[in-house]
């Protein structure tokens, strides 16, 4: 399309043109539609794949909630150790950069173990999917700049907000933990928010499992649908013919009558 044509104003362009074609010709021809590449390609697979998204997306929520409890478990254990950095000078926004550095430091460690799992994966899973999609699909299947700086950017908010929350308790009470000792291990708070996160994690869970399973009946429902005829041995082909020689519909059958060689195979052609 031009540079600033919408394919709306495109597709009206192309119905007047119809139109005096229609009118010249003195019969109706075949009537030109437009469709975006996007659409065209990957159109019937855009519900499927935003499902797919999402199941994903809770995945990544899981796991964030299994890296929350991890650091807020290892914060636990140094507690000791960010009383004494207190006790001699640090800061409680050192004490919380800090922590905060090895969380993303650890958030990124594992979009980049990601990044080259999905590489691996995409190597061996494309040749699979050659015979079920174009060749303009199938080529732009990879790593691209805008799919690693997401996946960086997730990795980075995800790090960081589930990251802080940890980082914010330990570095907020590290100067009052050496003070008061081994009575401060295992508070109420903590525990408390321990158990909020193995509550979210459970729930998210469940949803997951949830939509997991309804996603597979939906997919067995479909493949057992009746489709009202017998599609074992039936091929379908799609063969334009120049109008040039095959102008009438007469010539085309004949074309194609000739094309089956005989009514042994039948066959049913359908023209505009």
């Amino acid at each position: 399309l031009k540079e600033g044509t919408t394919l709306a104003n495109a597709t009206a362009d192309f119905d007047r043109i119809w139109r005096e074609i229609n009118a010249t010709e003195g019969q109706e021809q075949a009537r030109p539609e437009l469709h975006s590449l996007v659409e065209r390609t990957v159109g019937r697979t855009r519900t499927p794949l935003l499902v797919l998204m999402g199941a994903v997306g809770f995945v990544l929520l899981i796991a964030c909630a299994n890296v929350a409890s991890l650091v807020l478990a290892r914060g636990e254990a140094r507690r000791r150790d960010l009383a004494v950095r207190a006790a001699l000078g640090a800061s409680r926004r050192q004490l919380l950069s800090s922590m905060l550095a090895e969380t993303i430091l650890l958030a990124l460690s594992g979009a980049g173990l990601g990044i080259g799992l999905t590489a691996i994966g995409i190597r061996f899973l494309k040749p699979l999917v050659v015979d079920q999609l174009p060749a303009v699909a199938v080529e732009r299947i990879g790593i691209n700049l805008p799919v690693l700086a997401f996946a960086l950017a997730a990795a980075l908010v995800s790090g960081l907000l589930f990251g802080l929350v940890p980082a914010l308790r330990s570095a907020a009470t590290a100067g009052d933990d050496l003070r008061r000792g081994n009575r401060a291990i295992g508070g109420g708070g903590r525990q408390r928010l321990r158990s909020s996160m193995v509550v979210a994690e459970v729930a998210l869970s469940l949803v997951l499992l949830t939509g997991a399973g309804l996603m597979i009946k939906s997919v067995r429902n479909l493949q057992q649908v009746d489709k009202g005829f017998d599609g074992k041995n039936v091929l379908t082909a799609e063969i334009p013919l120049p109008a040039i020689r095959y102008g009438d519909k007469e010539k085309g059958l004949a074309f194609f009558d000739r094309l089956v060689g005989g009514p042994e195979l039948p066959m049913q052609v359908v023209q505009p």
